[in-house]
């Protein structure tokens, strides 16, 4: 079992005059977030067979509180894994605060719907935090999942860490890694108690979309085509594995990447379109890469980070703004749609507005 156990460190930023800080919110609404500790007593870790399925999720919500005390929303182990591989210097990413204020009051807003979102293999549902936190200012209650020994690392209150599984790549570690993912989403979405202290209008089974990046994006699909139970599936950048391949999700399912597929030559996105009955599309965004779907166009440059060409080849020429706009605005749009909150114009087809956005046709 890969558990490290750390000194709780204090990610307090407030020192700091002018902290620097991710892209601001844009909806009417302040937001909050909960980060908890989950325990599915019902399946076994399959990574760690003694142990019962360990979670950590981010919950964002509507608020009517100030973040008058903002901390690094960032975790310590997480911070040292992209400062190590982006040459980054050591404790910068632990500077950078968010827009949500941890465990604020929550705002009660009639007809809350939830988004539920899956990390990319390897990475943390930290990095994802302009995104979900911008769809909370809109009266969305959305809830990022840590899959543990498939992210890089998921740090719990009481300083432990669990690590990524260090075995080498084979197709039943892959199964493994996605089977959990699928079985974690499910978890995530079933739960009552947990969520309706942070926001009670929001019960199990109501209407959820999933939403994931690269290896999320494939296990949201996954989930979609096995239980048929969410509204709507998002994929940013992600190559689809094992059911989603050739799998129909029935319900609307939007993906959106580079110029250059993850892997490179990857055909999984034209066999899963040619498999759907129901409403898809497929939109490539010129000058991004594929970290560029993530929070990292705006910490490089919230810390001022040079965009040397590590970096660039990292999250892709595209302006940081830019890419977090993108993010942000095709998601609330597919999210709106599906809620019945708007007609979904954006996620429809091109438009004016974003000329970097092209439409591939059906296969």
């Amino acid at each position: 079992m890969f558990v490290l156990h750390l000194a709780l460190l204090s990610c307090a930023v407030t020192a700091l005059a002018n902290p620097p800080h991710l892209t601001p919110i844009t909806g009417p609404f302040k937001t909050g977030v909960v980060n908890l500790p989950l325990t599915d007593y019902s399946r076994k870790d399959l990574f760690a067979p003694n142990n019962f399925r360990k979670l950590m999720v981010s919950i964002y919500y509507p608020t009517p509180e100030h973040n008058n005390n903002p901390t690094s929303y960032i975790t310590p182990a997480v911070a040292s894994i992209y400062e190590a591989q982006l040459n980054l210097t050591s404790g910068s990413l632990t500077t950078v605060v968010a827009n949500s204020k941890k465990n604020a009051l929550p705002l009660l807003v009639p007809n809350s719907k939830r988004v539920i979102f899956s990390h990319g293999g390897g990475t943390s549902r930290l990095i994802h935090t302009a995104l979900l936190e911008d769809l909370a200012s809109y009266g969305y209650v959305a809830i990022s999942i840590d899959h543990p020994y498939d992210a890089n690392a998921v740090q719990f209150p009481d300083g432990s860490v669990i690590l990524r599984d260090p075995s080498n790549f084979t197709t039943d570690l892959l199964d493994r890694w996605y089977r959990q993912r699928l079985d974690d989403i499910y978890f995530v979405d079933g739960l009552t108690g947990d969520f309706s202290i942070i926001c009670p209008t929001v019960q199990a089974r109501t209407a959820a979309l999933v939403a994931g990046h690269s290896f999320g994006g494939a296990a949201v699909a996954g989930a979609m085509i096995e239980s048929h139970r969410f509204i709507g599936g998002f994929n940013f950048d992600g190559a689809f594995w094992n059911n989603s391949i050739a799998g129909d999700a029935v319900k609307p399912f939007f993906i959106m990447g580079g110029s250059v597929r993850i892997p490179a030559g990857d055909t999984s996105w034209d066999t899963f379109r040619a498999a759907q009955t129901g409403w898809n599309r497929e939109a490539i965004v010129s000058g991004i890469q594929h970290f560029g779907f993530t929070d990292f166009p705006s910490l490089i440059q919230a810390l001022g980070v040079p965009r040397t060409q590590g970096i660039l080849d990292f999250i892709g020429t595209i302006a940081p703004d830019r890419a977090i706009q993108i993010q942000r605005t095709y998601v609330k749009d597919f999210a709106d749609w599906r809620f019945g909150k708007g007609p979904g114009r954006i996620v429809a087809g091109p438009t004016p507005q974003f000329p970097e956005v092209s439409f591939v046709p059906p296969p």
